[in-house]
């Protein structure tokens, strides 16, 4: 009796009866239960510049003063200042799963900007005129919702927008021989200081790189408004001719910011739906 032997004989793997062959690479599981809802605290830091950086004078009245320096361009229509600089500070939010691919939540935050004084000066020969323009922000807040999508269990894209908060300084002196004797109240600088309100949005991914702690990667774009100070007026002869001087802004934003957050799971809820 002859024997043969085939190279792509295989001794077949028994299956045992009822169980379905398994086919394919095993998935690898995380190797911890991530914890994204509840309560969560964190710290960031980042940089932070402005996304308009002109600040514009405006010179109205009647006539002389303020009006005609202006036409004789002895004083300047804009300074471009731009306040930027390191941005850092702390965050407190909540996340809602909605499902295992979805989730909702808020979170405020509150930012100290160390990007210092930013000034300009302007000096004409004919007639002799200073001027100089100061702006400045010192902090940043926000109050915003999120709606994020789980790519892996412990990776988050998210969005995010809501309220935007800051202190806005704005400052201007004006100074020319012809000017000081007439200016109501003989000063020559005018300023304002203020908190304002205004809005914010962006987006981000976070990384939960433990059971109870994530990083996270964020850009935001914030606009508090236009701030302007109150007009600086002189008033000319007999005439009542009169003009006025005034400096504004708009403070707004870019941010790019890292952050880490611990993830403390109080008031976590179960999903709002089983499928989303």
């Amino acid at each position: 009796m002859g024997l043969r032997w085939k190279a792509t004989d295989v001794a077949a793997t028994p299956v045992a009866e009822g169980l379905p062959a398994r086919k394919g690479p095993v998935e690898a599981a995380t190797p911890f239960a991530p914890i994204w809802s509840g309560l969560y605290l964190g710290l960031n830091s980042g940089y932070s510049w402005n996304a308009d950086d002109a600040t514009r004078f405006d010179y109205v009245g009647s006539g002389g003063g303020f009006v005609a320096l202006a036409a004789r361009g002895a004083v300047p229509a804009s300074f471009s200042l731009n306040n930027s600089g390191f941005i850092g500070g702390a965050q407190i939010g909540y996340n809602r799963l909605l499902s295992d691919k979805f989730l909702t939540g808020f979170e405020t935050d509150v930012q100290g900007l160390a990007v210092g004084v930013s000034e300009a000066n302007w000096f004409a020969a004919s007639p002799p005129t200073y001027v100089q323009g100061v702006r400045s922000q010192h902090n940043l807040g926000t109050v915003r919702g999120r709606l994020g999508f789980l790519a892996t269990e412990t990776l988050l894209a998210y969005g995010t927008a809501g309220l935007a908060f800051g202190e806005a300084d704005l400052s201007a002196v004006w100074f020319s021989p012809s000017l000081a004797p007439k200016l109501n109240g003989g000063g020559t600088a005018y300023g304002y200081q203020d908190m304002r309100t205004g809005w914010t949005g962006g987006g981000g991914v976070e990384w939960m790189f433990l059971p109870k702690w994530s990083a996270k990667v964020e850009y935001l774009y914030y606009d508090l408004g236009t701030a302007t100070t109150l007009p600086l007026q002189a008033v000319y002869g007999s005439k009542g001719l009169f003009s006025n001087a005034s400096y504004r802004a708009r403070f707004n934003g870019d941010v790019i910011r890292a952050g880490v957050n611990y993830h403390f799971g109080w008031g976590a809820l179960p999903p709002v739906l089983d499928k989303f």
